[in-house]
């Protein structure tokens, strides 16, 4: 049927680890999380929605002002 093996979790591998790496650990995945925030902002902000779907998306999602010159 195949190989069904999982790779462990990030908690069961902390699990394992001594206080200080835990929060190593802790610190480095808030501060991931914080950068993919920074990249991806809220999906669902109207400006996002005429980018995902611009044919769907209400005419107030176009910005008023050009900036084109």
């Amino acid at each position: 049927m195949g190989n069904l093996a999982m790779l462990e979790t990030v908690s069961e591998i902390a699990e394992e680890c001594d206080s200080s790496t835990q929060n190593l650990i802790t610190q480095h995945l808030e501060a991931l999380e914080g950068e993919s925030k920074r990249y991806f902002p809220d999906i669902q902000s109207l400006t996002s929605r005429l980018v995902r779907a611009p044919f769907t998306a209400p005419v107030t999602c176009i910005p008023d002002d050009n900036d084109n010159g």
